[in-house]
């Protein structure tokens, strides 16, 4: 699931690409409407081989690193 928070770098390039599914909609549109009628519930990005959470912290990532996208 793309999510604006997440990949607020590429949504200028989804914009300028057509939906091959509905005419006059790009695939910004389709995501932004599909991200509305599947809400994540997701309460970590990374998990290890055990399914527990890993903090992003120990791989040298910062919400700084996020920010400068």
């Amino acid at each position: 699931m793309l999510t604006t928070d997440n990949y607020e770098c590429t949504w200028d390039l989804y914009k300028s690409i057509p939906s091959v599914e509905h005419e006059g909609k790009s695939v910004f549109e389709e995501t932004v409407e599909f991200n509305a009628r599947h809400k994540s519930h997701s309460l970590a990005r990374l998990v290890d081989s055990r399914r527990a959470k890993v903090p992003v912290t120990s791989m040298g990532f910062s919400m700084r690193t996020a920010s400068n996208c």
